[in-house]
């Protein structure tokens, strides 16, 4: 029973091999079975978490339309509507330190994919100014000095420099993350907790967690299933990778 790889859990939701690693030829016409598959990579602490109907009424709403005989939903590993994120010990300048990082598969050329970095989010990599002091600026006149007070941005307030942004600015840190890796100034040491947000089912999201304990229902399951417009998932996404 125990979903050892995630490219494992995806062939069981889709119900194209069962326990023992063997095809399944039935993957369309068997809709019952592919449903207790599915159940199958449900984290038992759902039901425990929450007996009421609600909770089954949400499961079986989510089979349904995962199974949909019409159209039934199947997650690949080359679908562009997934997403990874890892939680990384790094260390910045030697000092340990931690911070998220946001993967999609990407398409290289046929048959061949790859794994990219599209988003990064931590506090040293938001750049927030020591403090924000309205008299940090370049003077409105400076431009009749050809611009003088340029130099002093890279001077020993160069933490504050994000004072003399336009008001709206916001971080790209992914950018941040780029310099100081190229720097040689950050080192990602490991990913200790990698989670998966699949928004192939309408009207769902669902997230994918690893567990172990002393139970038959162990490995990568999914340990939420959320009801969602499929308007509101390009929000949601954002969300994940700004946290």
């Amino acid at each position: 029973m125990r979903v050892k790889q995630v490219d494992e859990f995806e062939v069981r939701f889709n119900y194209e091999q069962d326990i023992e690693g063997r095809m399944v030829q039935d993957t369309i016409t068997n809709i019952e079975m592919r449903k207790k598959y599915i159940l199958s990579l449900c984290d038992e602490e759902l039901f425990k978490k929450d007996q009421s109907d609600s909770i089954v009424y949400l499961i079986n709403d989510f089979l349904n339309v995962a199974t949909n005989e019409k159209n039934p939903i199947f997650i690949r590993f080359t679908d562009n509507n997934w997403i990874a994120h890892a939680e990384c010990n790094i260390t910045l300048n030697g000092k340990p330190e931690t911070l998220f990082i946001s993967l999609q598969t990407e398409k290289i050329k046929q048959y061949q994919y790859k794994w990219v970095i599209i988003g990064a989010k931590g506090s040293i990599l938001a750049l927030p100014p020591t403090k924000n002091n309205p008299g940090i600026m370049i003077s409105p006149v400076d431009n009749e000095l050809r611009f003088m007070s340029l130099q002093n941005i890279s001077g020993d307030d160069n933490k504050d420099v994000i004072n003399y942004s336009f008001a709206d600015y916001e971080t790209d840190q992914l950018t941040v993350l780029n310099t100081l890796i190229y720097t040689g100034q950050l080192k990602i040491l490991n990913a200790r907790n990698v989670v998966y947000y699949y928004f192939q089912v309408p009207g769902y999201v669902f997230k994918v967690e690893h567990f172990e304990r002393d139970s038959d229902n162990v490995g990568w399951l999914i340990s939420e299933i959320i009801k969602m417009e499929d308007t509101k998932k390009k929000y949601f996404w954002n969300k994940i990778m700004n946290n």
